[in-house]
């Protein structure tokens, strides 16, 4: 809608503009005010309209306010009369000059990231030029790829901590001749639709965070995510949706942007920044909501790949109360999610990632040359950091973290979960046995961390992505369980003798 004080400036010079907008040119000078509102009004219920989310529920359907028209400015001749080279005679209608002015301003408004569209049209004889696309940018913004690329953040000197993209070169890529009925016979492009649960590794805390942008990190940089982050695509952002985007271009569920997991663009990524395994339940009777509600699901129908992924936090508070966080009370959270899972989701293959070895991560604080927040970490984790080498407390806390992983396996194992051919659980573990990866003095680095030295950079997201997707190829009791960070892991492709057992059980 444009604004109404060019309709006043055009009023003086436009006889037919005065009869058929009289009431707002008439009473312009002594309403001025009233009619601002009016206008705003309507501003402000397009962008309450738009901004809802509304209409960015579909994958191929969106709505973008472009307000270039807000705050049209017409500049001045050499006498001071209003320049009206974009419009007719009658002042009212935009002449073929105006039109191509509108029609390059509208073109560059939809180059630019929503936060930095323009609101301004200056109609002139001048004719603006045409933005092109870049490398950096290659779509038209609409409110879901908006953070595309600050979610990125490539930026000279950030290349160590943002080293993310992957190159897929499997030449088997097509899905099953008819959809499968077991989930042992599941090809990658049979996979329609991807989720996750857990705590903020999942949401990506600080994924994309600066390295000395402390205060970035409660930015959940979803589209970032290992397991279910949708920005970018393969070469730019490895995550296992990306991987599987590769196979099936029309996977849906993956998150992008950022934001919290009840934001529209964080879609089946349900996990919660801070949550304990005890605090699941939410997360899982949102998720199964989502699923079967969404438009673009055929819940029944589709094969779906759920990923879960707790514990961080639990041993993180373990000393603080440790009947809560005991191993029987973990794996109890745990067997009760997966129970809501196998009795109400069709056709779903559930990776439960086992919790990560975390001890190594005291080695980032044990250094002063690591240049890491001991006092940040301190709170967020003091049952990790606090305890003294060789301690009591610090072989209690070993303990703990085995029985976590023992329990997660023994739960699955016990085949509780295989009672349905389109349902099972597979334990992936590449996380049990992690050593802190190092830089070429040998010190821990930091580059696979965030600033908090707590949770994963992007290059730390990447090589968690590809840790899982080796795991996913490899076959029950073979799988890696010490995946080491600071190597180069190739994304593999299965066989084409063995094609059909990918996630195979």
């Amino acid at each position: 809608m444009p604004n109404i004080n060019i309709l006043h400036q055009l009023s003086g010079r436009a006889a037919e503009l005065r009869g058929w907008c009289e009431c707002l040119v008439k009473h312009h000078k002594s309403a001025d005010m009233s009619a601002q509102a009016i206008s705003w009004g309507y501003r402000e219920a397009l962008e309450e309209l738009v901004y809802s989310g509304t209409y960015d529920k579909c994958d191929d359907f969106t709505v973008v306010l472009q307000p270039f028209l807000q705050n049209m400015e017409l500049p001045l001749t050499a006498d001071g009369e209003p320049n009206l080279s974009c419009f007719t005679q009658d002042g009212f209608h935009f002449s073929a000059n105006g039109h191509a002015v509108l029609a390059r301003k509208l073109w560059n408004n939809m180059l630019q990231p929503n936060d930095n569209i323009s609101q301004v049209l200056e109609c002139t004889e001048i004719i603006p030029q045409l933005h092109c696309p870049t490398q950096k940018s290659p779509y038209l913004f609409t409110y879901q790829n908006n953070n595309y690329e600050d979610s990125l953040n490539v930026e000279a000197g950030m290349s160590s901590w943002m080293d993310s993209g992957s190159e897929v070169t499997c030449t088997e890529r097509d899905p099953s001749n008819a959809v499968p009925v077991s989930v042992h016979k599941l090809r990658p492009a049979d996979i329609k639709v991807i989720a996750a649960l857990g705590d903020s590794v999942t949401s990506a805390n600080g994924a994309a965070s600066k390295p000395d942008n402390l205060l970035d990190v409660v930015t959940q940089y979803r589209g970032l995510s290992w397991s279910i982050g949708g920005d970018g695509n393969i070469t730019t952002v490895t995550t296992l949706a990306n991987i599987l985007r590769e196979f099936n271009p029309s996977l849906v569920g993956y998150s992008i942007g950022t934001g919290r997991q009840d934001t529209p663009q964080s879609f089946l990524n349900q996990a919660v920044a801070g949550a304990t395994a005890g605090e699941l339940m939410v997360q899982v009777r949102e998720l199964v909501k989502l699923m079967k509600n969404d438009s673009r699901i055929n819940f029944q129908e589709d094969w779906k790949i759920i990923t879960l992924f707790i514990g961080g936090n639990d041993l993180c508070e373990f000393c603080t109360n440790p009947e809560k966080y005991s191993p029987d009370k973990f794996a109890q959270s745990i067997q009760e999610v997966l129970d809501i899972l196998h009795n109400e989701v069709p056709r779903a293959f559930v990776n439960l990632v086992t919790v990560f070895h975390i001890l190594p991560l005291r080695e980032l604080f044990a250094d002063s040359r690591v240049k890491c927040p001991r006092f940040l970490l301190k709170l967020l984790c003091e049952c990790v950091i606090e305890p003294q080498d060789n301690s009591t407390q610090l072989d209690k806390l070993q303990s703990l973290n085995r029985k976590y992983q023992e329990r997660t396996h023994l739960l699955v194992e016990s085949g509780r979960y295989d009672t349905r051919e389109d349902f099972t659980v597979v334990v992936q573990p590449f996380l049990e046995d992690i050593e802190i990866p190092r830089n070429k003095d040998g010190l821990p680095d930091r580059t696979y961390f965030s600033p908090d030295c707590f949770h994963f950079s992007l290059k730390g997201h990447s090589q968690a992505a590809r840790g899982l997707w080796k795991n996913l190829l490899e076959p029950i009791g073979m799988k890696t369980a010490n995946q080491t960070f600071d190597d180069h892991i190739n994304i593999s492709c299965p066989s084409k003798a063995c094609f059909t057992q990918l996630l195979y059980k």
